[in-house]
């Protein structure tokens, strides 16, 4: 797993930092922490460094990533000094001062311009396939500098994207898996995040005005669930009527995050419009996970 961590100096996306290092270390997986902003406050233009702000934020969040790790323990850490032994041929040994790199990637980078485009370029370039970023849910689920930052990247990016609201525990999942042809990957992500957190799971079938599954996702719901039992995981399976979603959504205040398959096949992409979707992300107090 290639996972893109999108920061700016505010606080909550330490909530984003926090939420992704421990998927990390669960899965050690690659990770790039990118720092954005739009542009320098003093001069009005972006600059290729960053201002001090989000190069002080990218500093404090790589600290909180490696100290989560026991101490000798973390796989991210890039160098680690130390004398040893080698054998350089014809009987002789001599001692070397050596630094052996980290075993997983873990790149910071600081873009500046249009904080959308720049994660989004950053996403492509890294061949991401999971995008975390905080966002501020007094507001509106937005970020200080350009608000509309995390609702845009859940319509625009082409993989999977988190948004995080909050720093409280995670105690319940609900998951939207309604395709037939959801991906392995992402029922793997979704097993991750119940296992991170020992939350509770549940997953939701669409029914139709006849009051039944269609039979692909009937199908889907069938094999999802046991794959979920096979792994340990006993969920919750409920049935909502597709014309009740909305309602059903906002109403589930107690969800910790909410996790929607959108991928090309998706029949909640067809009955969810892009101006819903937006509304979830912004008024739900649960946490955002777009399955791509």
């Amino acid at each position: 797993m290639k996972i893109l961590i999108a920061v700016d100096s505010k606080a909550y996306s330490g909530y984003a930092v926090k939420e992704a290092t421990a998927l990390a270390a669960n899965t050690w997986a690659s990770v790039t922490l990118l720092g954005v902003e739009a542009k320098s406050g003093q001069t009005g233009r972006a600059t290729s460094s960053g201002s001090r702000d989000i190069r002080t934020a990218i500093n404090k969040y790589r600290k909180q990533f490696i100290d989560f790790f026991p101490k000798g323990e973390c796989p991210y850490t890039e160098h680690n000094f130390s004398y040893e032994w080698i054998d350089t041929g014809n009987n002789v040994c001599e001692e070397f001062y050596m630094a052996k790199s980290a075993r997983k990637p873990f790149i910071r980078r600081i873009r500046t311009g249009s904080p959308v485009k720049a994660i989004l370029a950053e996403a492509k370039e890294t061949m991401a396939d999971l995008i975390i970023t905080g966002c501020d849910p007094a507001g509106g689920c937005i970020w200080t500098e350009t608000p509309n930052t995390p609702v845009r990247l859940v319509n625009e990016a082409p993989c999977s994207v988190m948004i995080v609201k909050s720093e409280k525990k995670i105690d319940n999942i609900v998951c939207c898996l309604d395709n037939d042809n959801v991906t392995q990957a992402s029922l793997e992500l979704i097993n991750q995040m119940v296992t991170i957190h020992e939350a509770r799971l549940t997953l939701v079938g669409f029914e139709d005005n006849s009051g039944g599954l269609q039979t692909g996702v009937e199908k889907r719901m069938y094999a999802t669930l046991r794959y979920y039992q096979a792994v340990g995981i006993e969920p919750v399976v409920e049935m909502v009527d597709k014309d009740s979603f909305g309602p059903f959504v906002t109403d589930k205040r107690q969800w910790g995050l909410m996790a929607f398959w959108l991928g090309p096949q998706s029949i909640l992409g067809k009955w969810l419009p892009k101006a819903r979707m937006n509304r979830i992300v912004k008024e739900s107090r649960a946490s955002v996970l777009i399955l791509r």
